[in-house]
């Protein structure tokens, strides 16, 4: 999930603090076992990731910066082949902590890629796809393994740079990766398998007219990986890489990677609609919210034509529209465990950069209002900023306006 970025900007995302394990490691009476993928359909496996890297150039240092991004896998079919091997759509979402807003993640960009991976871990990816960035790590040993075994197998490495404004490759390297079985530790009363990772790699780069002549380095990582339920809990990396640009100055990116890993079942989005319908009617003067399930999840619309929640360029939440979110705000604690993105709306004024501010203006507004010491839970919080792009009504007259004039909530799996 590394990305580097010749230009970058401070990108960060809230992770659930794993540094201290608690674990307590065991290897008395270490039987054998068979490490794999468990892949169930509907299950949805997030990983969270931040980089915190050091650049240079030419060996003189340049920068620090701090990169965050997550993927969200959902098994869309198990077992295809009676050996293990699923259908998974996995999305890539880029995101940024925004100055001033610290509970909150500003939803960048995301990528959604289907790939299929057996129980070993091996991966089929879409040729023309540039994540994910490392494949085919972890592979597992085709034999059941135990504490001071290991074994090779090979991955592959996609890196993409930013270079002066636009992106330069993808650029692929086959790699083969040595993997030790390290040790079992106790968490939870569960059984983590320890196991180091490491690799080297050289990609040399000959297609004529590319911003970069070769790619090497390095990684070390130390994988936690839940035996029984068959899936990683925690990852940690220590990366040197170099990059030399075909004017021959050298890139060098030396840092330390963070991965944490969290897996739910797929919303039923049918139920979860129903069951917030339901919560609405039930209390009174809860008008101008539908409820509606949609691919990405369970969309809320917050509407109310008749009871503006903003009124024309503003973002000021009126006090009886506060105690409107109150009763929303009770709803929504129940999906602790699923990440929301709050995307604020504009009508079509202005210009498109004041367009854009108001409308983060307008989603942040709300997430205070519902979340204001930030989410309790594993679930993370989003917000987007849509100015006008993504009009709900005709904006011939002032209802139609004030109908763009809205929040929209969607629950992720």
């Amino acid at each position: 999930m590394r990305y580097f970025n010749i230009t970058v900007r401070a990108v960060i995302v809230l992770l659930l603090s794993i540094t201290n394990l608690g674990a307590q490691v065991t290897t008395e009476n270490s039987q054998p076992v068979l490490l794999q993928f468990r892949q169930q359909k509907g299950e949805v496996l997030h990983a969270e990731s931040v980089v915190n890297e050091s650049v240079f150039i030419n060996g003189i240092f340049s920068h620090d910066a701090i990169i965050g991004e997550s993927s969200v896998s959902i098994i869309r079919d198990a077992n295809l082949d009676g050996e293990g091997t699923a259908v998974l759509d996995t999305t890539f979402r880029t995101e940024e902590r925004i100055n001033g807003l610290p509970s909150y993640l500003e939803w960048v960009s995301s990528q959604m890629v289907r790939l299929k991976r057996d129980a070993r871990g091996r991966m089929d990816v879409p040729g023309d796809a540039v994540r994910p960035v490392l494949r085919n790590i972890p592979v597992f040993s085709e034999y059941p393994v135990k504490p001071g075994d290991s074994w090779t197998a090979d991955a592959e490495e996609v890196h993409i740079f930013r270079i002066s404004g636009r992106l330069a490759g993808p650029y692929r390297g086959e790699i083969p990766a040595s993997y030790e079985y390290i040790e079992n530790v106790q968490r939870g009363g569960k059984t983590l398998a320890h196991i180091l990772i490491r690799y080297n790699i050289y990609l040399p780069i000959t297609g004529p007219g590319e911003p970069v002549r070769f790619v090497s380095g390095r990684s070390e990582q130390n994988l936690y990986w839940d035996v029984e339920q068959g899936h990683p809990v925690f990852k940690s990396e220590d990366f040197e890489f170099l990059m030399m640009m075909s004017n021959g100055v050298v890139q060098e990116f030396r840092g330390h990677q963070e991965v944490n890993y969290r897996s739910v079942m797929e919303l039923n989005r049918e139920e979860v609609s129903g069951s917030l319908r339901r919560g609405l009617e039930n209390t009174s003067g809860m008008v101008g919210i539908t409820v509606n399930p949609v691919d990405e999840g369970v969309l809320l619309s917050l509407k109310d034509g008749e009871n503006v929640l903003f009124e024309p360029e503003s973002a000021i939440i009126p006090a009886e529209r506060i105690s409107w979110l109150a009763t929303l705000k009770s709803l929504l604690e129940l999906y602790s465990d699923r990440d929301i993105l709050i995307t604020g709306h504009t009508a079509h004024f202005g210009t498109k950069e004041g367009r854009k501010a108001l409308s983060e203006e307008r989603a942040a507004a709300v997430a205070g209002v519902l979340f204001p010491a930030g989410r309790r839970g594993p679930g993370k919080l989003y917000i987007r900023a849509a100015g006008s792009d993504e009009p709900a009504a005709d904006e011939g007259s002032e209802a139609g306006r004030a109908a763009n004039r809205r929040v929209e909530i969607l629950i992720l799996d």
